[in-house]
């Protein structure tokens, strides 16, 4: 049976990735989440479960901060994985403004963390390293146009977020081919779905509509910029 370890197993993407592996994969599964920014708790003790969210009686759950190299380390030589997906991320770009050291911190160095402890404990692990669009820059057509972005196009970010996903998916790379770790890179465009955070556009838009449509607000939705074309992905 195959053991899969899913990273920020509680956010958005993980909470449906996990739901889709249970019904679909006969794997023992374990998941990571530290369940907020400012946790610092160093032990592996096992967290209430949020039933309604997930199934929590399909696989474990554990809440550890992967900035902690020690305890993570611990975790892979215990758990022994054959794939991780790692999702575990700060992922707001307006909370990368207000926040970048803490940003490029979960971002890069707890991923460094965890390519270290794979390559010491498990180097024949698969990793997916979820990455993003973000990290590309615009290019422009001959008449000023913007061209729709695809796998082509150079890597130029221009936030903090993208920033650090942009270095994640160099490191990764420089793994691979320094090191042989078997990781796979995604630039995934926005996702929307049942679920996300209300900062994040669609989700934002959607519960101002539902607060209109109770009459617990006037019918106006509060929008950012309009100008802004966007691909989004269903979960």
């Amino acid at each position: 049976m195959q053991k899969i370890l899913i990273t920020g197993v509680l956010g958005f993407v993980g909470k449906h990735l996990i739901d889709y592996i249970i019904k679909t994969k006969k794997s023992k599964i374990l998941g990571l989440d530290v369940l907020n920014f400012k946790n610092s708790n160093n032990d592996l003790n096992k967290s209430n479960f949020i039933e309604d969210t997930l199934v929590g009686s399909k696989f474990d759950f554990l809440q550890l901060d992967i900035l902690d190299g020690k305890i993570l380390d611990k975790l892979i030589k215990d758990f022994k994985p054959d794939i991780i997906f790692h999702l575990a991320a700060q992922s707001s770009v307006k909370y990368s403004w207000d926040n970048p050291i803490q940003t490029f911190e979960i971002n890069v160095f707890g991923s460094i963390n965890l390519f270290e402890a794979v390559l010491k404990n498990c180097p024949n692990c698969k990793i997916l390293a979820a990455c993003t669009a973000e990290e590309y820059s615009y290019e422009y057509s001959n008449s000023n146009q913007i061209i729709p972005i695809n796998e082509d196009c150079k890597i130029f970010p221009t936030n903090p977020y993208a920033v650090s996903k942009a270095a994640l998916d160099f490191f990764s790379y420089t793994y691979f081919r320094a090191k042989g770790l078997q990781v796979f890179i995604s630039r995934s465009f926005n996702h929307i779905g049942q679920g996300q955070s209300e900062r994040f556009v669609v989700s934002d838009f959607a519960k101002q509509i539902a607060l209109i449509e109770k009459g617990s607000v006037p019918p106006v939705v509060n929008v950012g910029n309009l100008n802004v074309y966007r691909d989004f992905l269903d979960v």
